[in-house]
Formats: C-alpha cells, structure tokens, sequence
C-alpha cells in the first residue's frame, strides 16, 4: 500500500497519529514520502506475530525506529508505514496510538541503538 493509499483508507490518520478529540485535525502524512519509504525499509526487519504486541505502542516503536535510522520521525508516519508493510493494528481508546502484530523480539533487537535521532528526512519539520 503506498503513502497516498493509506492517505484516502484512513482519513482520520495525520502525522501526530490518529486523529483525538482536542488534538490536531490537518491531513499532512503525504509530507512526509522520504520518512515513509525510510520507516517501510526499517520494517522489513520486524517480524508479524499472531496476537498484538502490547509491551510497546506506536509511539514507543516510533522512538525505536528513529533511534535506528538515525532521523525524526512522527507517530502518524511510522503508524502510515506499518499498515502499508501489512502490519495489523488495534487503536488505543480515543488517542492517537495503537499497538501491532509485531515481534517483540525482532523490535528488542534495535532497543539498544540510543544516541538521538538526527534531522527529519523530509523538511517540514
């Protein structure tokens, strides 16, 4: 599934996440196409599991991810890409995280890549 896909099949999704009662509302995921491609290759090292992984949401995995590839990313972003890479997701409540059928040992492998993240690919921020 590519960016603008996931762009018209879940409109409620923006890059702080899915979209919350008093958090923001502006549809903006196709700002960042670079962050995306960078996340989508990042995921081909994370393994699908049957259940739903819930030692570690979105936005935990979205702090992994950075610390890996070296570069900001946002939560909608990372949550954009894991669905497009086939990953399936449950919402938490009314926020804007969710949790995914992803390995938690695959996801341990990366947990230990501290020392910051760098720019973000894509401009904007």
């Amino acid at each position: 599934m590519t960016l603008n896909e996931i762009t018209i099949r879940y409109p409620n999704l923006n890059a702080n996440g899915f979209k919350y009662t008093g958090g923001p509302q502006q549809n903006d995921l196709q700002k960042y196409p670079l962050s995306f491609d960078a996340i989508c290759k990042w995921l081909d090292n994370i393994d699908k599991i049957k259940t739903f992984n819930k030692r570690i949401g979105s936005y935990g995995l979205k702090h992994v991810c950075e610390h890996s590839i070296k570069h900001y990313i946002s939560n909608g972003v990372f949550i954009a890409a894991a669905i497009a890479k086939g990953f399936k997701f449950r919402r938490y409540s009314d926020g804007p995280n969710c949790i995914f059928n992803m390995s938690h040992e695959s996801i341990s492998l990366y947990m230990d890549h501290k020392g910051g993240s760098g720019p973000c690919l894509d401009s904007q921020i």
